[in-house]
């Protein structure tokens, strides 16, 4: 269900001290396999974030889970550190409707507090609050409004320094009134500790479309926080922090496709030193995920390039992260109705190869990046349709885990008896079934010895697998060459 087949770069190579293996592409040298660290538990939707949440060194889940009227925060602990996580703890509950939240430093205590947006519809209320990170403790801090409309949907949150005076700043995006007007601001954290300037200092008001998004990043590289910001009519414009203390220039156009706006990130997707951008909009029953260049590192960027249009209903977000650990930035996308799809930067100048499927869940909620179990590659955590479920990038035919593949990994899943034993989906990839399909056969080890990565000291036994790997491989091959001669 879970593996994919994909070529990788610099992967045609002759397997060592196995000759009967010819020369090939790599295939599907990695894959993920799901863990549950929650069963679903009712239809609320669930909002991930990895964080070191009790200050211990490895990564916990924290968990926003939300219905129309309230919203509660709890945190799954990683107690051993490798991905073993204990039941739910409930941390704060927001008592409204909560939309956007992010995590930041707010009080300069080095760990990540959390903020949120939050509507009391009753009383036509709007605000943004944040919750101190009691690592030591676990636990979350007393609610803190700082900021509070009776007119202003909060759309995105940001956080940066954007005065340059060493602590977190907040950016905000707006639907003004009654929803015919955007804008966009940044809140000023005056002490270093959470303690906010009443008034907003605006970079733009009163729009003429809704704003969806605001990010920081560093567009012209002269080494303070700049503004891109992003309307419902699928408009990208920049703003210069022209002193390096929060006061914007005009805006300067970067794209403008005559969609819906979906996701918007900032990443340096050709490895040239400077941040592209990256985005999903759709335009009626398509969505597109593409990419602009920060041509020069000054903010001029080129046209789109297109990573992918597909006719999912839309994109609920894009991360930008080496998983693969080749040195570059790939781009992994969480689609609406629950699918999690990998884009390979498959030469790293933003050349990507075709979606990578890695969860084809009914119902998504969330998804997060991060090394759950310290062993130096990135997992991720998804919560859908059936709970939460962590996923653990292993390479494929290393059954016993310690990195490599090898003899020890074929002694082991062939001592575990459920090659081919006739019983259907009762193996698991430590027990032989590389490919997630729920069985060890051929099939798997097809695939694991393809994938080129076998390490081999030439006994003569592991010459007689490969042999009978080729095999396999041959006789598949012959297989589908007379299907199509009968077709």
């Amino acid at each position: 269900m879970f593996s994919r087949r994909y070529r990788t770069r610099e992967c045609q190579q002759r397997v060592s001290a196995i000759e009967p293996l010819e020369a090939r592409w790599c295939l599907a040298s990695l894959t993920f396999v799901p863990n549950e660290i929650q069963a679903s538990e009712s239809d609320s939707r669930s909002s991930l974030y990895l964080t070191d949440f009790d200050g211990d060194g490895d990564l916990d889940v924290l968990e926003k889970e939300t219905t129309h009227d309230e919203s509660r925060f709890g945190w799954y602990e990683n107690k051993d550190g490798k991905g073993a996580f204990g039941p739910k703890t409930e941390v704060a509950q927001i008592m409204g409707d909560s939309r956007v939240t992010i995590l930041g430093d707010m009080d300069g205590d080095h760990d990540q507090d959390v903020l949120a947006t939050v509507v009391d519809h009753e009383e036509s209320r709007y605000g943004i609050l944040w919750y101190e990170n009691n690592d030591v403790e676990a636990t979350l801090g007393p609610q803190r409004i700082f900021y509070e409309s009776g007119l202003v949907h909060f759309t995105s949150l940001d956080v940066a320094d954007i005065d340059g005076d060493g602590d977190s700043d907040v950016l905000v995006s707006t639907i003004m009134g009654l929803g015919n007007s955007g804008g966009v601001f940044w809140l000023e954290n005056v002490d270093g500790k959470g303690s906010f300037r009443t008034s907003p200092h605006a970079i733009e008001e009163n729009t003429p479309d809704w704003m969806w998004f605001v990010r920081a990043f560093d567009v012209d590289a002269d080494g303070d926080p700049d503004i891109v910001s992003a309307d419902n009519s699928d408009v990208i414009v920049w703003y210069e922090n022209t002193d390096g203390k929060g006061m914007f220039g005009a805006k300067s156009p970067i794209h403008s496709g005559g969609g819906s706006m979906q996701s918007l990130i900032a990443a340096d997707v050709d490895g040239d030193g400077d941040d592209d951008l990256l985005l999903s909009s759709r335009i009626d029953l398509s969505s597109t995920i593409a990419w602009h260049e920060n041509t020069d590192g000054t903010g001029n960027f080129g046209p789109p390039a297109a990573i992918e249009v597909t006719s999912d209903f839309g994109v609920s977000s894009l991360i930008a992260t080496d998983l693969d650990n080749d040195g570059d930035v790939d781009v992994l996308a969480e689609f609406s109705f629950g699918r999690v799809a990998w884009y390979e930067n498959t030469d790293g100048k933003g050349d990507f190869g075709p979606p990578l499927e890695i969860t084809d869940d009914v119902f998504g909620g969330s998804v997060s990046v991060g090394d759950l179990d310290a062993d130096g590659d990135l997992d991720f955590v998804f919560g859908g349709e059936d709970g939460i479920i962590w996923y653990e990038q292993r390479l494929v035919g290393d059954s016993n885990d310690d990195g490599i593949f090898d003899s020890s990994d074929l002694v082991t899943v062939f001592a575990g008896g459920k090659y081919e034993d006739g019983i259907r989906r009762n193996a698991t990839f430590d027990e032989g079934d590389w490919n997630l399909d729920g069985d060890f056969d051929s099939s798997d080890l097809v695939l694991a010895f393809q994938a080129g990565h076998y390490v081999a000291t030439a006994t003569p036994v592991e010459s007689q697998i490969a042999a009978a790997i080729d095999g396999i491989s041959a006789h598949e091959a012959d297989a589908k060459k007379s299907r199509a001669f009968v077709a």
